[in-house]
């Protein structure tokens, strides 16, 4: 997953929609940042770049039955698991509109909460999509989960060194095959935990040779 740890959504500017909280409880949704600049019209090669979506599901992909209500509008055949980091689990899905969705689940107060960010295939191409979810929950303290998650023609190589603090190690999900395994190694995914506000931006190379500005929700 371009992190070489043992292993963030950024939504906002074109084609990206605001975070949709759906069954979560004192949920606080920040909002999402992507690169800035004029969006030049994206070549067919490049455009909705993330090629797990088009790798078959496998098992470990099958969202778990015990929260159906949390997938509402999303297309349950399309979830892609990228494993789990710190307090929360992360998935990949497409929604009803087609959108790339972001989904982060975690568990308060007894309860499985989720929240979504979605954007469109050049919304997500030019801005990659972010979550950064905060609960307090008298008895368990305050959860918080913060992540990114970038287009694959992202050179994202440099947010190893500058985020290297800050990175949550991530379990990638069981029983994948070894050709998924590969690929899930290649993921522009970064899990961070708290201290990245302030961060001064990043800014990114990109295969189509127009910069990728990485900005931290913190």
């Amino acid at each position: 997953m371009s992190q070489r740890h043992p292993s963030v959504s950024m939504g906002g500017g074109s084609g990206a929609k605001c975070p949709v909280a759906l069954f979560a409880v004192l949920l606080v949704v920040l909002p999402l940042v992507g690169c800035t600049g004029d969006e030049p019209e994206p070549s067919p090669s490049s455009a909705g770049e993330f090629k797990l979506m088009d790798a078959p599901q496998e098992d470990a992909d099958v969202f778990p039955s015990s929260g159906p209500d949390l997938m509402e509008g999303m297309d349950p055949a399309t979830t892609r698991s990228l494993g789990t980091a710190g307090d929360a689990d992360y998935w990949v899905a497409r929604n009803k509109d087609d959108e790339l969705c972001f989904l982060t689940t975690f568990l308060a107060s007894n309860s499985e909460m989720l929240m979504a960010t979605c954007a469109d295939e050049d919304g997500f191409l030019y801005n990659g999509l972010s979550s950064l979810t905060k609960t307090h929950v008298e008895e368990e303290g305050r959860l918080r989960s913060e992540a990114y998650l970038l287009p694959d023609d992202v050179d994202a190589e440099p947010l190893n060194d500058r985020l290297a603090e800050y990175l949550v190690p991530l379990e990638a999900p069981e029983g994948l095959t070894a050709d998924r395994s590969i690929m899930q190694e290649e993921i522009n995914f970064f899990p961070v935990g708290p201290g990245t506000h302030g961060l001064p931006n990043i800014e990114l190379d990109r295969s189509s040779g127009e910069p990728y500005t990485f900005r931290t929700l913190g």
